[in-house]
């Protein structure tokens, strides 16, 4: 028994029309498919994007932490007796407290770049150093002229508040970052 030739004809239309929805389907699932592996991988970036960052973050914090603790050492009052005891000859001195000031430019530029909550205090810090520079120099060279120093000279006592002032400051400052680093950590810094 022959089929008429419009039963083939539906046969074809019918099996052009599958393949067409097969396609369709695919095409679709394809396309969902590879929107939601590209938003995956984009969140997956991201996430380590922001790990990144943090961990970068906080090792700037530490890093001017530490530079602070030196800054602080530096213009401390036992170091202030340390170089009163050892009188550095002037040249010495102004070596020394140039390799202080990197350290004091690498903490201003960690608080101008990139935590400006750092930058009053720091500037402060700043201010500070050179106060107990220029009054300890005045000291050295009292010394070199053969002139009597003691806690009573001026420069001396200037010296001193100066090494006071720049302790308060440091503490201040290592507060501050302490408190960036938990709020950054959502911990408690002990």
């Amino acid at each position: 028994m022959d089929t008429p030739i419009y039963v083939a004809g539906i046969a074809a239309f019918a099996a052009l029309l599958g393949a067409g929805i097969t396609a369709a389907v695919t095409h679709f699932n394809l396309r969902h498919g590879q929107s939601f592996q590209l938003r995956s991988e984009k969140a997956k970036f991201d996430r380590e994007q922001a790990v990144k960052l943090k961990a970068e973050s906080l090792k700037r914090l530490e890093d001017a932490h530490k530079l602070v603790s030196k800054i602080v050492r530096e213009f401390s009052m036992d170091n202030l007796v340390i170089q009163w005891s050892a009188k550095p000859n002037p040249e010495a001195y102004d070596r020394q407290y140039l390799q202080a000031y990197s350290h004091m430019d690498e903490l201003r530029a960690i608080a101008a770049i990139h935590e400006p909550d750092l930058s009053k205090d720091t500037e402060a810090l700043r201010s500070q150093m050179s106060h107990f520079w220029g009054n300890f120099k005045n000291v050295l060279h009292l010394e070199s002229e053969g002139k009597k120093v003691d806690h009573n000279t001026n420069c001396f006592n200037k010296a001193c508040a100066a090494t006071q002032e720049a302790s308060e400051i440091g503490q201040r400052l290592k507060d501050t970052i302490v408190r960036l680093a938990e709020k950054r950590t959502g911990t408690v810094v002990s």
